[in-house]
């Protein structure tokens, strides 16, 4: 549920404020054990995925990073000015999902 509120919140941030034309969403089994999600667009970028504003924007960034940390796993956020958003989450598959992997 975790990677799946990820994805919402990035596509959202994507959608509502880059101006993208494109949204890359790819779901990936690194290892038995781990599942990545990768979401990136090509808009207009963001100069610092780490602030959070006073007024309560940014916030999803960091609800995403939280969500993450909670369930062992973690996302990493590049971006700059002009060059487009990559998400890319990776967390731990664990009980009946991980033996299906």
């Amino acid at each position: 549920m975790s990677l799946y509120r990820v994805a919402q919140e990035a596509l959202a941030n994507a959608v509502k404020h880059s101006g993208c034309s494109r949204i890359d969403l790819r779901l990936t089994l690194d290892e038995p054990q781990f599942v990545t999600l990768s979401v990136a667009d090509n808009g207009c970028g963001i100069a610092d995925a780490l602030v959070v504003k006073q007024d309560g924007r940014g916030v999803g960034m960091s609800a995403m990073r939280e969500r993450m940390a909670l369930i062992g796993g973690s996302i990493s956020i590049r971006s700059g000015p002009g060059q487009g958003t990559v998400a890319v989450a990776r967390a731990p598959i664990s009980g009946p999902a991980k033996e299906l992997a």
